[in-house]
């Protein structure tokens, strides 16, 4: 139920909502009412809309038409004026026209005027420069000549030997292209002063034209280079040296080639001088060849260039003359194959320093293979032109050039390099010896052997040139410097050096003041031109002994007689109380003269373990250690140290001065001179290394030898033996010909006695020269059983020799009488020597000599026979004394004893019974005691045999044998040394001297001028 309040409030509600109803519903009337009074305006609105709209419809009309009206009046007036301003204006524009059109053309006249003259002048300046390119290049190319000309143009010339070294190397040409022109002008690299050239490749196309590039420069360089100035090392690991392997000079290309100025070197050697030998291919190689170039640019800068003493090696070369350095150019194929980091930095290190040294280096590089650890490329292209291959061409990295086109040049055909090569190395083996004239290291004085000449305080003289300015002494006798060691491979001047200390020593010092004793045990003659010669001149007379092709037991002899003189001088000093030669000469004012041995070759001493081996160290020790006080110095000189293992060490430790030529291995020049050098530096012939420190490597000087012509040596020798006139004898030993009586002092003193000499109980006969120092050989008579002498061997000539020697030499020591002579003619008919006995016989005319054919000999054995039982009978040595020298003997059967069982009766009716064989036994073996002796020669031991038999064999007790068999020398001299014996050899035995055989070369038997100016000396003698 609702409250009131409640209620009141209700009907409060609900009146409101009436209200608000009634509102509504008046809203909506009005609203109503609104909208019909809006349309009804609307449509008011809308009709005067239209109304006015009509209006101004027609008013617009109205204007439109007079608007058109006036507007087609205007433009008719407009167009009249349009018309009348645009002929204005056309006429106007025409009237400009025409005098722009004048003005243009004026002035297009003008403009072609003026450029026609640019284009002449433009034109003018244009040819005028190509003309000055053209004749700059053409300046360039006549200076350079052939430098810049393809291979075409050069083999169509016959090769000709350059003067000088190439200034540059063409490797193609270069291309500029203009808009008008195009530019072609040969690449060219400097040699001479340049840097070292790398091409730099990848792939297998571009590194087969590298290798071409690489070849065509190489040999362009080669080719105009002076013959053998330019050196070769070549590497090819990769190609296995294919690639370079043309370069390699070839023995048939080099065979008939002959050195103008001595024996040409081997092909071996100068194929090593050249190209180092081979073309190099393992690492190990490399390695050693680098260290090698290496140690030769030390050299240079050290020995050479001297700091700023020469800017580089042209500057040096010009100073240098005939001792200039070749310059060396090594060519590297594919580097890095077969390369390390070690011997890369090694190659970039010669690179660096090499172009100043005078080593230049071409290298193609091969860029696909992998860097090497630890080292840096810039290092090997600091110094370096770069060539580089871009797509399909090859780029020059240069500045001026990078944008030209570069065409690389190939080498020419196989056929055509193989033509050129071997001109090349033909002329280059020819010029491979330098020339340095000894004159110019070794002037002559206007008088020979002045004031300044004087041994007293030792030797020292001029050998060569070292560096291009300085002499090289060659001292002996100051402090350590006694004695001297000399080695050399065949072919690199060591003979020449021999001939150069010899002939300059000679020069220097006159015979009085120095002795020389010169022994050559080589196969060669080298000291042969200081003998006597047949017209007087030319003998050294210097010399007391000359050995050629000496045989061992002389040079022992020559050191036996040198220590005997060492002792002789050791006794004079302490005579007037003195130690040295110098000591002595200034006391004594006596001119003692030094003395110097030479002995070339001279490991022949201790090729054989045996007497003369012993004898000869013994000699050599007592003479380096203890001769440099007397006075007397050693050269020993031999090929290689190699063959030398006997020589004993003290002797080489004396040997202060080492002089080495090139070496045949790297031992030797470790054993000369302390290091490898003379194996691997030195190049060319007559080069070499003094070391006065015995063999310390930091006392080497690098030094070139002079060549000495024959005609000058013999100048030389001509002269000094016109100064002073050799009054003493010398001592000659040939051992590759017979003895010779014609040059032998023995006889030109003998036969120039102008009485006979004094008669003595001994007679001496010679048989040979004695291969030592010391009189002829000879055989002694006297009267006493077994002075019979017998000689046995095939050698014809020398049978011959020695009887005629010994004929000739009996009959120059006694008158005609006391000797009487029965020659035994038993020679072939068909011998050279058939009629030589009937000559020996007419020039021993003014002496008994009786010529026996083999039909007479019995008969003469006979009167023999008798003569001995005389003088047996008379007990009488008897007179004359009688020489039996049977020639041939090995042809008679007559000289066969019988066999009758016992000793021939004596007597006449005796002898006239007994037969031819038997007596001559019984004259053998009885006839020495009374002044009967047989000297007969035999072809053999067993021809002897059937006339001799052992027994009577023994009374022969004075026997000469020749090369025989070792069976046949034992029977007959003990010994089986015959079977060894040369050419041109003999042996001695005597019974007396038992155990004792003296070698000697038989005499050959004398002209017939000799023996004809024999027989007139013996007429003219008066008793």
């Amino acid at each position: 139920m609702l409250t009131s309040p409640k209620k009141a409030h209700l009907r409060q509600i609900e009146k409101s909502a009436t209200d608000v109803a009634q509102a509504w519903a008046d809203a909506e009337a009005y609203h109503k009412r609104l909208l019909v009074q809006i349309e009804k305006t609307l449509a008011d609105e809308e009709a005067a809309v239209t109304k006015q709209q009509g209006e101004i419809e027609a008013e617009l009309k109205q204007s439109l038409a007079q608007v058109h009206k006036e507007s087609n009046v205007a433009k008719a007036q407009i167009n009249e004026e349009q018309n009348q301003r645009q002929n204005d204006i056309r006429n106007k524009a025409m009237q400009e026209l025409l005098a722009i059109d004048s003005t243009f053309h004026q002035r297009l006249q003008d403009q072609q005027d003026e450029s026609a003259k640019a284009k002449t002048s433009i034109k003018a300046q244009y040819d005028e420069t190509m003309a000055n390119v053209q004749a700059m290049l053409g300046d360039v190319e006549a200076r350079l000549g052939s430098l810049c000309r393809p291979w075409s143009e050069i083999l169509a010339s016959e090769y000709v030997c350059p003067e000088a070294m190439a200034d540059a190397v063409r490797f193609g040409t270069v291309a500029v292209k203009g808009e008008a022109d195009s530019l072609e002008v040969p690449a060219l690299l400097p040699f001479i002063g340049g840097k070292n050239i790398i091409i730099k490749v990848a792939g297998a196309e571009a590194k087969a034209k590298a290798v071409q590039a690489l070849q065509n420069m190489i040999l362009r360089l080669l080719f105009f280079s002076p013959p053998s100035k330019l050196r070769l090392l070549l590497i090819d690991p990769a190609g296995l040296g294919d690639n370079l392997a043309f370069l390699l000079p070839h023995g048939d290309v080099l065979e008939g080639t002959d050195n103008q100025h001595g024996n040409p070197v081997s092909a071996d050697q100068f194929k090593q001088q050249m190209v180092g030998g081979k073309v190099w291919v393992e690492s190990a190689d490399i390695d050693k060849r680098l260290a090698e170039m290496s140690a030769h640019l030390q050299n240079v800068v050290q020995k050479y260039l001297r700091g700023a003493k020469f800017k580089n090696m042209e500057e040096y070369n010009r100073q240098a003359g005939e001792v200039e350095e070749p310059f060396k150019l090594m060519a590297v194929v594919n580097f890095p194959v077969n390369f390390n980091d070690q011997t890369a930095r090694q190659l970039a290190s010669i690179a660096a320093n090499g172009p100043r040294c005078g080593v230049h280096t071409l290298i193609t590089w091969d860029m696909d293979q992998k860097p090497l650890h630890g080292f840096n490329p810039g290092d090997l292209e600091s110094n370096a032109t770069i060539l580089r291959w871009e797509d399909d061409h090859f780029v020059w990295e240069d500045q001026d050039f990078k944008q030209a086109a570069l065409t690389m040049e190939g080498p020419p055909t196989p056929a055509e390099i193989e033509q050129l090569t071997q001109a090349i190395w033909q002329q280059a083996r020819l010029a491979s010896r330098r020339v340095l004239p000894f004159a110019k290291i070794v002037p002559q004085p206007d008088i020979l052997w002045g004031k300044e000449g004087t041994t007293r305080s030792g030797l020292k003289v001029p050998i060569g040139q070292s560096g291009a300015e300085g002499r090289l002494y060659f001292e002996l006798g100051q402090g350590t410097s006694v004695h001297a060691l000399l080695t050399g491979q065949t072919g690199t001047g060591k003979s020449n050096l021999l001939h150069i200390i010899i002939c300059s020593l000679a020069t220097a010092y006159s015979p009085d003041e120095l002795e020389l004793y010169l022994v050559d045990f080589k196969k060669g003659v080298e000291f042969k031109a200081y003998a006597p010669t047949a017209d007087g001149l030319g003998a050294l007379p210097h010399a007391r002994a000359i050995a050629i092709e000496s045989e061992r037991e002389f040079g022992l002899s020559c050191l036996q007689a040198l220590c005997v003189e060492m002792d002789r001088r050791g006794e004079l000093f302490r005579g007037v109380g003195c130690q040295k030669i110098e000591e002595y000469r200034n006391k004594t004012n006596e001119t003692l003269p030094r003395i110097l041995l030479l002995v070339d070759e001279f490991q022949v001493f201790f090729e054989e373990e045996d007497r003369v081996c012993e004898q000869a160290k013994q000699c050599l020790d007592k003479l380096v250690s203890q001769s440099r006080s007397t006075g007397i110095h050693i050269i020993l000189a031999t090929q290689t140290l190699e063959r030398s293992k006997t020589l004993p060490s003290g002797i080489m430790s004396q040997m202060a001065i080492r002089i080495a030529l090139k070496a045949s291995t790297e031992q030797d020049s470790m054993k000369m001179i302390g290091n490898r050098d003379a194996f691997s530096l030195l190049e060319r012939m007559g080069e070499a290394f003094y070391n006065s420190a015995n063999g310390l490597p930091q006392s080497n000087t690098r030094f070139q030898v002079p060549y000495l012509a024959e005609e000058e040596r013999d100048n030389l020798l001509r002269d000094f033996k016109r100064n002073h006139p050799n009054d003493k004898d010398v001592v000659i030993f040939e051992g590759s010909q017979p003895a010779r009586v014609e040059d032998t002092p023995y006889w030109r003193h003998l036969i120039a006695l102008p009485t006979w000499p004094g008669k003595t109980p001994v007679l001496r006969a010679p048989l040979g020269l004695p291969v030592a120092i010391k009189p002829p050989t000879a055989a002694r008579f006297f009267h006493q059983p077994g002075r019979n002498l017998l000689v046995v061997g095939r050698d014809e000539q020398a049978g011959v020799g020695i009887l005629t020697a010994i004929a000739c030499g009996l009959a120059s020591q006694r008158p005609a009488s006391d000797l009487r002579f029965l020659f035994w003619n038993l020679n072939s008919v068909e011998s050279p020597y058939f009629d030589w006995p009937e000559h020996t016989a007419q020039a021993l005319s003014s002496h008994q000599v009786e010529i026996g054919k083999i039909r007479e000999i019995p008969e003469m054995i006979q009167e023999v026979a008798v003569i001995v039982d005389q003088r047996l009978a008379d007990r009488s040595a008897g007179n004359p004394e009688i020489f039996i020298i049977g020639f041939g003997l090995q042809r008679s059967r007559d000289l066969i004893p019988e066999r009758t069982g016992g000793f021939p009766p004596v007597g006449a009716d005796a002898a006239k019974s007994a037969g031819p064989g038997t007596l001559f036994a019984k004259i053998l073996r009885v006839g020495p005691a009374v002044g009967v002796y047989v000297v007969g020669w035999w072809d053999s031991f067993v021809s002897l045999s059937k006339a001799v038999d052992r027994p009577l064999l023994r009374e022969f007790g004075m026997r000469v044998v020749l090369n025989m068999s070792k069976e046949d020398s034992l029977n007959l001299v003990g010994e089986t040394d015959a079977a060894k014996l040369a050419p041109h050899r003999a042996l001695f035995w005597e019974e007396e001297e038992v155990g004792k055989l003296e070698k000697f070369i038989p005499f050959a038997p004398p002209t017939q001028k000799w023996l004809t100016g024999l027989g007139e000396s013996l007429g003219r003698r008066v008793e």
